[in-house]
């Protein structure tokens, strides 16, 4: 993934969930807290994903306090 973006003239920085978890330390997760990309708050007439865990994109909302 950090190779395509790169391709593109955008940069990134890959972390993993514990670094993820290390950023938004200090702030108040809004529930479902930092989960796979499609388990944040889906759709609910949206199918649901077999497989979250497949999607390398994590997601969470966080509020400063």
């Amino acid at each position: 993934m950090a190779e395509l973006y790169t391709r593109t003239g955008t940069s990134t920085v890959l972390r993993d969930r514990g670094a993820l978890a290390g950023l938004l330390e200090g702030w108040e997760l809004v529930q479902p807290g930092l989960v796979h990309g499609p388990s944040w708050r889906p759709d609910p007439a949206d199918e649901a994903v077999a497989d979250p865990a497949s999607y390398a994109t994590p997601a969470a909302v966080a509020i400063r306090p």
